[in-house]
Formats: C-alpha cells, structure tokens, sequence
C-alpha cells in the first residue's frame, strides 16, 4: 500500500505491513496486512501437495495474452483475451473479452514466426 515500503528495514517486511491485492480470477481488490495474506495462504500450502507460486506481476496484461490452440504441432486458432479496464484477468468470468483469429492474422506474424521457430521437430 502506499507509503509503507518506509517500513523496509534491510529488506524485510514488518507483519503489519499492508499489501495492495487485486484477485487475478475477478480482479476484485482488498487490502491485507503481510500477516493476515500469509494466514489466507496457509490454507494453499497444507497438505501433502500443498503450493504456493510466486509469479512476477507483468504490468502488460492489461494488453491481454494470445493463447495459440494446436493440434500436433500445427497452430489451428489464436485467442487474445483482454482483461477489463481496470483489471488484470483474462477470464471470462472476470468480464474479458475474447477474440478468435486465425493463425495467419498479420497482426500477430511476428509473434507466429517466432512461435513456430521454437516448435521442436
């Protein structure tokens, strides 16, 4: 939240520190302390394959990401799917839209001729 990375002390975060959370499934957002999230977190590391992934935020999702459908190792459809204004998920239930396009659109033959590169033969 803002003004509480002042609470940083040789790179360690006091537990009543609050966090900024925006819901990556329906872009809800909230405010917790790094204690209160770690208690909600417990629940995804009990258990016997208990986990929990820290994934780097990508500021340009709000751009959408382009999902490519094969079928063997043959590109058949691109979805790009953007989140609302606003939010930072791409699924329908959150209110993205989705957009099919074929594998040959122009606007995305720079990112087919890479992708294609890395399919192994």
């Amino acid at each position: 939240a803002e003004g509480e990375e002042k609470k940083i002390e040789n790179g360690v975060c006091p537990p009543d520190t609050m966090l900024e959370l925006q819901e990556a499934f329906d872009n809800h957002k909230e405010k917790k302390s790094i204690s209160e999230f770690m208690k909600f977190c417990q629940k995804y590391l009990d258990g016997e394959n208990g986990q929990l992934v820290d994934q780097k935020f990508l500021p340009r999702i709000v751009e959408g990401e382009v999902r490519v459908f094969m079928i063997g190792d043959k590109p058949i459809e691109l979805i790009h799917k953007k989140p609302v204004a606003g939010g930072i998920s791409a699924t329908l239930a959150s209110g993205a839209k989705y957009v099919k396009y074929s594998p040959d659109e122009a606007k995305f033959a720079l990112l087919m001729s890479k992708f294609k590169a890395d399919i192994p033969n």
